[in-house]
């Protein structure tokens, strides 16, 4: 199934936050040990679920600068 763009980040959106974790461990049992760990985060401008290979704590940092 293909999920839509998202306008702002041009991310894949998920629905859900489990629609996301799921597509993320499809991709890192496809691409085996050698897959990065992604994380999910809610966007705040289309208010659905992305993947992104930057770690929680240091979107927060961003984010506080």
């Amino acid at each position: 199934m293909m999920w839509p763009i998202c306008r702002t980040s041009g991310k894949q959106s998920f629905p859900t936050r489990g629609a996301a974790r799921d597509s993320r461990n499809n991709k890192r049992a496809r691409d085996g040990r050698k897959a990065e760990k992604g994380y999910v985060y809610r966007c705040p401008d289309c208010r659905q679920y992305h993947l992104t290979r930057v770690p929680p704590e240091k979107i927060r940092k961003r984010r506080a600068s």
